[in-house]
């Protein structure tokens, strides 16, 4: 099956307000990782958030191996992907380009109505 790209109009609901009232607040996802101070780019050098993008690469390994190469030791990536529109496998298929390229699952945060991974740079 073609690799398929979600509309445009998607990204109206991505940043709609009503997110935070459905348990999808910016803050409350960062704040464990995300620290007054730290330099944080997308992707980054000290942390990098991925959030409900990958599956809109046609190839995610390489977006993790690009990630991998622009961060720096023991930094962290944080992955979340919507459940319902990535399926279990998928997501999983994710993981394993992302391991492929030296990064490695540290903990599976819950996100509400994502599937999620804390990710790091060995």
């Amino acid at each position: 099956m073609a690799h398929r790209v979600c509309p445009w109009w998607i990204g109206y609901l991505l940043a709609n307000p009503l997110r935070r009232w459905l348990g999808q607040d910016p803050a409350k996802i960062l704040s464990p990782y995300v620290r007054e101070g730290m330099t944080v780019l997308e992707p980054g050098s000290d942390f990098t958030l991925a959030f409900a993008m990958v599956h809109e690469f046609p190839d995610a390994k390489y977006f993790f191996a690009e990630v991998a190469r622009a961060s720096k030791q023991n930094a962290r990536v944080l992955l979340a992907e919507p459940r319902g529109h990535v399926r279990d496998d998928a997501f999983a298929a994710e993981l394993a380009a992302a391991a492929a390229t030296g990064l490695s699952i540290g903990e599976r945060p819950a996100i509400k109505r994502s599937q999620a991974a804390l990710l790091f740079k060995k």
